[in-house]
């Protein structure tokens, strides 16, 4: 993603000494926060980052206390920078997406048109769509899999603004595992669903050939 100007957000925290510093993007108004790695966070999900997600990591929660907000730009040949601002942890919490059932199915079609486009042999097919329920196969397909995926976080991490990202992003997830990636070219119909579970997504991939 190339955007400018971009922001660096120097980020306090209430119970640790050490801050931190991240890149941001504004679109539409709002601040989306890149820190190393994807996924873009809005700063709500950014905030539970730190006082959730990362806990496991650091061996507890760190609670943002403010973050300075720093605009990077260029003029001509030269960098500017200037302060614009301070977030307070109130600003972090309030702009935070909340993952609806509608998200859940926009996500759900375009990760199946994706699979499409990125594997020419799978068509998607909604005959196998509660395969992995069944004991036998349907008729006229001769053989079947399923994969069964937990994706800790990612109903948190979604946010529409990077829908199409997202998907990709959790395509890429989905085919980390070398096992799932062979198979995808192993079969030719496939339908795969997602689950909400609290903050992660459950994908099931079922695979058939016929």
């Amino acid at each position: 993603m190339n955007y400018s100007p971009v922001y660096v957000l120097s980020i306090e925290f209430e119970n640790s000494p050490i801050g931190h510093a991240a890149v941001a993007i504004k679109l539409s108004g709002e601040y989306f926060i890149l820190d190393q790695h994807p996924p873009v966070m809005d700063p709500g999900t950014y905030y539970t980052y730190w006082l959730v997600y990362q806990r496991g990591s650091l061996g507890e929660g760190l609670l943002i206390s403010n973050a300075t907000i720093y605009e990077i730009s260029r003029d001509k040949n030269d960098v500017m920078v200037r302060k614009i601002g301070i977030l307070s942890a109130e600003d972090f919490r309030q702009n935070d997406h909340a993952f609806s059932p509608a998200d859940l199915i926009r996500i759900s079609t375009d990760l199946r048109k994706l699979l499409e486009e990125e594997y020419s042999n799978l068509i998607s097919d909604r005959n196998i769509a509660n395969l992995e329920e069944r004991t036998y196969l349907p008729r006229g397909y001769s053989r079947g899999k399923t994969w069964r995926l937990t994706l800790p976080h990612y109903a948190d991490y979604y946010n529409p603004v990077f829908h199409e990202q997202f998907v990709k992003y959790l395509l890429a997830a989905l085919t980390d595992n070398e096992n799932v990636k062979r198979d995808l070219t192993d079969f030719n119909r496939f339908w795969i669903k997602l689950e909400r579970e609290g903050d992660s997504l459950k994908a099931t991939l079922n695979l058939a050939e016929k």
